[in-house]
């Protein structure tokens, strides 16, 4: 048995492909579907604390006691499993925490399945009262854990679907099983989901992880965006007015996402507040913050916001020659939306809140129609059509007057 629990740990490169992903992207793929995978530690470690507990408690008095069938050998093999087996495959699953948690729960849970089997067999065929005695003792013991063990699963899949859970699922990343089907059901629960979503993104503000507070703001808004309504617009504006000038790489992440839906979601309203964020930030060389700040004026699609960005258009040029590819590529559809374009409703539909690029899409079964994975990753198609960066720069410099005066006339010359 040892032996088998030992070779066991090999079994991880049988894991889907999702293992050889960022670890936390592998936990919210798993989440999603099983909520329960995570406890698979905590009831290995309680099985074994109880274990030891009443092989101490009984000592040397009770040997045929069912209770101590888990030998001294197996215990040990178990603690090693879940300490420095799990440290091991936390490694090797790039930092995911609910993987080898499922793993190290799947190993103990076909160890109790065939303890149990053992047992009955020990029960119903034993002609020794005391061996079936034992074996009663034994049942009763590991069943208890089988029990709790599917209670808990149990309860864990039926809040799986519930709003709360699945609000508390976007901090997990982005990805497809975020993307779809978790955010478009959260936006098909209208006005219902918007307190929750207000509740999340201030307690992830409140919260130490940069990396979660980037993930719930960036998502919970965009869920805001598309549900809209007044308490939505209240809630975005006043991000947008009190969190200006941030420092820190992941804040100045989520600033942009909730501007760019403060944009679509009160369209004119939101220029007198952008101007100001616009103006309140500071200018640089390279990176200049201000460039999504003018994306989200181009995305309120009215004459202030389209002027403002227009006369401030050598910061969106400049941030085409960005480093990093989603500003640069944001930067480059919009300002080819107003150099080239004419329609107003067109630049509501510039594609700024994508993120990052999407190699592999991951098709999953349940996804609906309206998925938002296009909303947050370019593909390779997404570049094809597009004008270079040289064509956008060269039509500005040749037209940006005839450019001023079409945009003009489209918003009716105001």
């Amino acid at each position: 048995m040892r032996r088998t629990l030992l070779l066991a740990c090999l079994a991880i490169v049988l894991a889907p492909a999702e293992a050889i992903a960022c670890g936390r992207c592998t936990d919210s793929l798993i989440i999603m579907d099983l909520p329960w995978a995570g406890l698979g530690i905590l009831l290995v470690w309680l099985w074994l604390g109880t274990t030891v507990a009443a092989r101490l408690c009984l000592g040397g008095r009770d040997a045929g006691s069912g209770l101590i069938s888990a030998k001294a050998g197996t215990l040990v093999v178990f603690a090693l499993l879940a300490s420095i087996g799990y440290a091991g495959l936390y490694g090797a699953t790039l930092g995911s925490l609910i993987l080898p948690s499922l793993f190290v729960g799947i190993v103990w849970f076909l160890y109790l399945m065939i303890r149990i089997a053992i047992d009955l067999v020990r029960l119903v065929g034993g002609r020794d009262p005391a061996a079936r005695t034992a074996a009663r003792t034994s049942l009763a013991f590991d069943g208890g854990f089988l029990l709790t063990t599917l209670l808990l699963i149990a309860a864990a899949q039926t809040r799986a679907p519930s709003l709360d859970y699945r609000i508390d699922g976007l901090r997990l990343g982005s990805n497809t099983a975020i993307l779809s089907p978790l955010m478009p059901g959260i936006v098909a629960d209208g006005d219902k989901a918007v307190a929750p979503l207000i509740r999340a993104c201030r307690e992830a503000i409140a919260g130490d992880d940069l990396f979660e507070r980037a993930n719930v703001l960036e998502h919970a808004t965009y869920c805001l965006e598309r549900i809209g309504g007044p308490d939505a617009e209240a809630f975005l504006a006043d991000l947008v007015r009190r969190h200006v000038a941030a420092d820190d790489f992941h804040d100045r992440r989520w600033y942009r996402h909730v501007c760019y839906s403060y944009a679509r979601v009160a369209g004119p309203r939101a220029v007198p507040d952008l101007v100001d964020a616009f103006e309140r930030m500071p200018a640089t060389a390279r990176s200049d913050d201000r460039a999504c700040v003018l994306i989200a004026l181009t995305m309120t699609a009215c004459a202030p916001g389209v002027g403002f960005t227009l006369d401030h258009m050598d910061v969106l040029l400049r941030e085409m020659h960005d480093h990093e590819g989603s500003r640069s590529r944001a930067a480059r559809a919009a300002a080819e939306a107003l150099v080239f374009g004419a329609e107003p409703d067109s630049l509501k539909l510039i594609p700024a809140h994508r993120v990052g690029q999407l190699i592999r899409l991951r098709v999953h079964p349940k996804s609906p129609p309206d998925d938002f994975s296009a909303e947050f990753f370019w593909t390779d198609a997404d570049d094809r059509g597009r004008r270079p960066v040289e064509a956008i720069e060269a039509g500005w410099t040749k037209d940006s007057a005839i450019i001023r005066e079409r945009w003009g006339g489209r918003f009716g010359g105001a």
